[in-house]
């Protein structure tokens, strides 16, 4: 039996993508899960189960934290085993909590397949749903989660823009529930992976093409993996662009947290990879959006060339001229190298985030020549 997985920031757009398929497919059954935040810190999860014929079922389990993963591994699981045991419908359509990524979900659930303990089913799309008329604000505005009341208790720190890149850029089916401006359509398509599809309009998509796809693991990890992250083939068109910031020599440490904010902040969502001079043989983690940036460790560079390459998305044309002069100002120079500064370096500034610096060997390589200019087309 097909298993459908559809994630919401915005609570119309789910029920409207539910009500879709419930009108759509006439043996579908819909689970809509939803976390509950307790004031001790701990929560539980709704669980409401539709048919065409109406609410079959409504549930609340306390979980000993309000957490995607326990609402998985706690209620989800089982539900979809039980629903698979009736053999009632054709298929199962799963409406996450609202802000949930489905990555980890679509994980949990492929390996339950895969190791037999989901039993009688297959992975079918994993669909997006955004709401046009307030994806701009969302994607690129500051607005956090908890300012909305969506957050998933006291330590969810997420901005509204992580949340929905989070969802759209990891979809196999993007699904908006109305029509919008041309800016805010281009904007969308801008994120939008090449291996994912795009369905302006709820009537632009066949329910029956979203029960027979089925989940590729394997190609929606390369659309989330920082280091393969590639630039979007749309034109840049109604304000929106893309820029991809590429260099073949390392960032230098000192002039990247001077320049951090003007090079991550303003109305953009940013993705990808960068090299640090302090750090040659670690690849770096870079994650934007909603004015939030996140920096993190992604491991061995490995057979990979080191380098770096971030895109940016954005709407403001300032944005997109200080990010691409701040880029060029933060890579290291042949005289930076020349210094052998990078091998006396007791702290880069980056231990908060990165944490300390490696042990510096005397037979270490050199960093190579930094000739090639960045890419910012």
């Amino acid at each position: 039996m097909p298993v459908l997985l559809l994630a919401a920031v915005d609570d119309v757009a789910r029920r409207s993508a539910a009500l879709g398929l419930l009108l759509d497919l006439p043996s579908v059954v819909v689970v809509t899960h939803d976390l509950v935040v307790g004031h001790d810190g701990g929560g539980a999860v709704r669980r409401t189960i539709t048919d065409r014929s109406g609410v079959l079922a409504e549930e609340t389990t306390p979980l000993d934290h309000a957490c995607l993963a326990c609402a998985v591994r706690e209620d989800l699981l089982p539900t979809l085993q039980m629903l698979l045991n009736l053999d009632r419908w054709s298929t199962v359509a799963v409406s996450l909590p609202l802000t949930a990524a489905p990555e980890p979900v679509a994980y949990e659930i492929g390996r339950a397949i895969g190791d037999g303990s989901l039993q009688g089913a297959v992975l079918a799309s994993v669909v997006s749903l955004v709401d046009l008329a307030t994806f701009e604000a969302d994607l690129l505005g500051d607005e956090l989660l908890d300012e909305r009341g969506l957050a998933f208790g006291d330590y969810d720190r997420r901005s509204v823009g992580e949340a929905v890149a989070a969802q759209v850029e990891f979809a196999d089916d993007v699904v908006t529930v109305d029509r919008a401006s041309a800016a805010a359509e281009t904007l969308l398509a801008h994120l939008v992976a090449p291996t994912s599809r795009l369905h302006v309009g709820w009537d632009s998509v066949a329910a029956d093409h979203l029960v027979g796809v089925r989940h590729d693991t394997e190609t929606a990890r390369r659309r989330m993996d920082p280091l393969q992250v590639q630039p979007s083939s749309c034109r840049d068109e109604h304000g929106i662009w893309t820029v991809e910031l590429s260099a073949h020599q390392p960032l230098d440490p000192g002039r990247l947290l001077r320049h951090v904010e003007a090079l991550g902040s303003g109305r953009v969502r940013a993705r990808g990879h960068f090299w640090l001079a302090s750090r040659p043989d670690v690849a770096c983690v870079w994650d934007g959006s909603g004015g939030q940036l996140a920096i993190g460790h992604l491991g061995p560079w490995r057979q990979r060339r080191p380098g770096s390459r971030i895109v940016v998305t954005g709407s403001d044309p300032d944005d997109r001229r200080r990010i691409v002069d701040t880029f060029s100002r933060v890579l290291t120079t042949a005289a930076d190298l020349s210094t052998a500064w990078a091998s006396q370096l007791v702290d880069d500034g980056f231990t908060p985030w990165l944490g300390p610096l490696p042990t510096r060997t005397a037979d270490r390589e050199t960093v190579e020549d930094p000739s090639p200019r960045p890419s910012t087309d």
